[in-house]
């Protein structure tokens, strides 16, 4: 299957949509599979599902560099630095409309709704040139980056039918707190190439829920005799199936 992200000026961006697989957290990286070197002892290194969540589907990442300031009356103003200086207002007419900015959503949009900790109680959105499109039956979940860092904000999750919606994704999130009392510069610089979303593409199906006592011809104790015949990979020898996003 195929999965596409159209951006009219996508060769200008040297930050663009990529397997999120190709770029590992660097803790990830470095963590050891045992953690006192008796095999009884892993970490989530040697996690498949862990693992799987951490490399399978696409990131949007930020295509630019983004500047949030605090007015004194607690508002936030954005600037995408050289880019609104060349360009202006750079979403919704513009003279060169880039399909780029960070916008704030009314109170009423989003009244009731939990925040996470630790973050400003007002719904941001970012404004993004990407188009992502999928074959007949295909959605996707965007989602916050799974298993990994949000240091700066966190998207609410969505799925869009990117079969048939042909317009570019906007991304509504939650901004953290931060102290602008300390450090070198009162604003808060997001960089160019920090994740945005993870992009899982799915094929939509109907469901229907069943509870039961047990799985059809289970045995308990055989599948255990067979689940755990090995000590470390045992998930992975036996039941997992490799995934691929290219």
């Amino acid at each position: 299957m195929k999965i596409n992200f159209y951006c009219e000026y996508h060769e200008a961006l040297e930050h663009k949509p990529y397997p999120i697989g190709k770029v590992m957290p660097e803790w990830y990286k470095s963590l050891q599979p045992f953690f006192d070197r008796t095999r009884n002892n892993r970490t989530v290194k040697v996690c498949v599902p862990f693992l799987d969540v951490l490399s399978s589907g696409y990131c949007i990442p930020l295509p630019v560099d983004l500047k949030l300031n605090r007015t004194d009356d607690g508002n936030l103003q954005y600037d995408f630095g050289m880019i609104s200086n060349q360009f202006g207002e750079t979403h919704g007419g513009s003279k060169f409309d880039l399909d780029l900015g960070f916008d704030i959503h009314s109170a009423n949009q989003y009244k009731g709704m939990p925040v996470p900790d630790n973050h400003f109680h007002v719904a941001c959105k970012f404004i993004l040139p990407w188009i992502v499109t999928t074959p007949p039956g295909y959605s996707c979940l965007f989602t916050p980056p799974m298993n990994r860092e949000r240091k700066y904000f966190e998207i609410i999750s969505g799925i869009v039918d990117t079969d048939k919606y042909k317009g570019n994704q906007n991304f509504p999130c939650w901004l953290k707190h931060w102290d602008n009392t300390k450090g070198p510069f009162k604003e808060l610089l997001i960089p160019a190439g920090t994740p945005i979303a993870h992009v899982f593409p799915f094929k939509r199906d109907n469901w229907k829920m069943n509870i039961d006592k047990r799985p059809p011809n289970y045995n308990k104790d055989f599948w255990k005799i067979s689940f755990f015949s090995n000590w470390a990979h045992n998930y992975r020898n036996k039941n997992w199936t490799k995934k691929e996003y290219k």
